[in-house]
Order: structure tokens, then sequence, then C-alpha cells
């Protein structure tokens, strides 16, 4: 077959095969034209790159360099991000529009962006702005004269095979669930397929549902062993042994209440105690120096212990 091949599209890769198959087609007098972001024929000697300027503020514009077209620009007042070629084959290639970035003064920066690589008896026609394709770079202002530009180098060939395999059209849902949704009989089937799987889930699980027996809490038996010790050693008339407790006791509450060490009684616990219990300084220095008496006493009294407990219980209720 003879004639030209269009290839348009954001992104085009070849295999091996293809690629071999083109270049002959090309050899034999023919022409391919191919408008990608992305081009990577090493084979060929072609590789494209993104082309940016730091200057945020520089405008970019396109142009055919051919002198028949003047020096006339053209812009996509849309975002994109502009793609040169960083890799040619010079020997073979004719350089036929640019990329370029400039503000109201000069050009800044530019690169090519359109290239005629002669093979064999025809010719590779490489662009690297697909956008230019686009219904709204067309309807534009003056663009389509710069489409048209393009165009024109094609030489007006007999045949024009569009490539429909590497185009990416729009996209499609190939999900099961799509296509059931789409019909009204299968909506519903799966709907009431839905409903029967929940009822049998809800009814065969009540069905099958052991009895939970019902656990009581442990029961809290630190009172009862509190309790059973006082007894044991009121009994025995250790006063000194039960005062040891009750004090043990009070620093253990002040150690799970207020989180604060009791292993040395010094000024800054005194200070701390007191900034939490809102009591004076004095009362809590008073009762922890009545403690230190009783620990250093070989035997408690029974009325020394009754004045403990007092002392402590007015410590906890006030």
């Amino acid at each position: 077959r003879n004639g030209t091949y269009l290839f348009i599209n954001r992104n085009i890769s070849f295999g091996k095969e293809e690629l071999d198959q083109m270049k002959e087609f090309v050899a034999r007098g023919n022409t391919v034209f191919i408008s990608s972001d992305y081009f990577k024929f090493d084979s060929l000697g072609f590789s494209s790159s993104y082309f940016i300027e730091t200057d945020f503020n520089a405008s970019k514009y396109v142009k055919l360099t051919n002198k028949i077209f003047g020096d006339k620009t053209y812009t996509f007042n849309r975002k994109f991000a502009p793609v040169s070629f960083d890799k040619i084959d010079t020997l073979n290639s004719t350089v036929l529009g640019e990329v370029l970035y400039r503000d109201s003064l000069k050009i800044l920066k530019k690169g090519i962006n359109f290239v005629k690589y002669k093979y064999g008896e025809g010719n590779f026609y490489f662009h690297t702005f697909p956008e230019a394709f686009t219904n709204y770079f067309l309807l534009d202002s003056t663009n389509s004269e710069y489409t048209a530009g393009l165009m024109s180098y094609l030489d007006n060939p007999e045949t024009i095979y569009w490539d429909a395999y590497y185009k990416a059209g729009r996209k499609k849902i190939g999900s099961p669930l799509h296509y059931i949704f789409n019909n009204a009989s299968l909506k519903w089937a799966y709907y009431f397929l839905i409903l029967g799987v929940l009822i049998f889930i809800i009814f065969e699980g009540k069905r099958k549902q052991k009895v939970i027996p019902v656990r009581k809490p442990e029961r809290n038996m630190s009172l009862d062993f509190a309790s059973t010790l006082t007894d044991l050693y009121l009994s025995n008339s250790d006063h000194k042994k039960i005062a040891l407790m009750m004090i043990n006791f009070f620093k253990e509450n002040i150690r799970a209440n207020y989180l604060l060490d009791t292993e040395v009684i010094d000024s800054k616990f005194v200070s701390d105690l007191a900034a939490k219990t809102n009591k004076t300084e004095e009362e809590i220095s008073k009762t922890f120096k009545i403690f230190e008496e009783i620990q250093s006493k070989s035997v408690v009294t029974k009325e020394e212990l009754t004045d403990l407990e007092k002392i402590i219980e007015s410590f906890k209720n006030n």
C-alpha cells in the first residue's frame, strides 16, 4: 500500500516489529506524519522531553520556520506543557517548526518541535504539539493557519491512512455492574439477589446464635481483706501494725489520686500536695510529722491509734 499515514495522539509508542514495518513503508517513497508529546525512536536517532522555562511570566508560542509563513507565532490559551526534541538525526533532518518562550521584549528560549526526517525514498514528519489538531485550538483566532501549515507538507497525497489503533478514544466503563445497571431487568434482579442474601444472613444468623451467658463482674475483695486484717490485729492488740497499715494506705491513696511520689517527704512534696488538695502546707507538714512520730515508736497505744484515724479521716473528708 502507498500513501500517507497520520498518527495524532498524546502518547505514541511503537514496538520493534511495528517500527520496522513503518520504516519499510516510508523507504518505499511514502510519508508518515506523527504528532505526539512523546517520542523515543532510538533507532532513528530521535527523542523528546518537556520544554521548561523558569520565568513563569513568559508566554508559550509555536511557529513554523519556513519563510513562506513569515514570522507569525501562535499560542494555545490553555495550560499545557510544551515538548521539544532533545535529540534528532541532524544529517537527515530539516527543522520545520519551533516552540518558544518570550516576554513582551524578546525571545527567552526556543526549541525544535517539528522536523522532517528523510528516510529512503520517503519522509517522516515528527511533531510535538498534538493540541494543534484539537477543536479548541483550531477555533481560536487564526490558529487554523498553523494547523493548515502543518498539513501543507503532506503534498496532496492520493490516500491518507488515519490511525485508529493507537488513538486514545473516549474511556468506557468495562465493569460487569455497568452492564447490569444499564438493563432494567438485570438491575432489579441484582437488587432482589442482594436483598435475599441479606435476609438469609439475618435469619440464619439468629437461628444459630447461641445464648451468651451473663458473666458477673469479679467482686472487689480489698475492703473485706482490710477488714479481716484489722480484726486480726485488734484481737492481738497490735496497734503499731494497724497504724503502719493506715499510714501506708493513706500514702497509696496520694500516689494513686494525686500522682505524687511519697518515697521522700520534703518541701517540694508538701508544696505539690498542697496545690492539689487545697490544704495549707502547714497542715500537710503537721500530718506527716505525726506519721513520722508513730513510725518511730516501738509501741502505739489505742488512744494514739484513734487519734491517727481521726487525723487521716479529717484530711480526706475536708
